[in-house]
């Protein structure tokens, strides 16, 4: 989990560097996870750096992460302000779109490939009211919890 915390903390100073308005919410903490790390931490990362760059680009600035933890997931919601897509949603998960000038558009469509070789993520992307969300979902976590009595 390191990797994990490293990475969004990370992310968030890049954020807060760009003059972002940064909020983050954990609902509980997590010490395991049941998914390769390094996938996880590559999906996590092109989404976050997605989410920077569009919310930069826009006058409200947001940026907004949630992870919450239920009985056998943990769900990662991000959550950016963004201009209005030029084109349907489906088109930023395809090779070579892209929203963003100078970019491959490679970001969306290998975040998908590597969720559909990794049976416990699962992912939805919204686009509305001016937000833009992905949020991925981590299923059959191991869970430790620490009574206290």
């Amino acid at each position: 989990m390191t990797e994990i915390k490293g990475l969004l903390y990370t992310k968030m100073v890049q954020a807060m560097n760009r003059q972002l308005d940064v909020s983050f919410e954990l609902t509980q903490e997590i010490t395991e996870l049941s998914t390769d790390l390094l996938t996880l931490s590559r999906v996590l990362g092109i989404f976050l750096d997605n989410a920077i760059e569009a919310a930069s680009e826009t006058e409200q600035k947001r940026f907004h992460i949630a992870i919450v933890c239920k009985v056998h997931s943990v769900i990662f919601h991000i959550e950016n302000s963004t201009k209005p897509l030029l084109f349907p949603l489906e088109e930023l998960f395809k090779p070579s779109i892209s929203s963003k000038e100078a970019h491959s558009g490679l970001g969306l469509p290998t975040a998908n490939m590597l969720i559909a070789n990794a049976p416990e993520l699962t992912s939805n992307t919204i686009c509305e009211n001016g937000l833009f969300k992905q949020i991925l979902v981590v299923s059959n976590f191991k869970k430790n919890y620490h009574n206290i009595s």
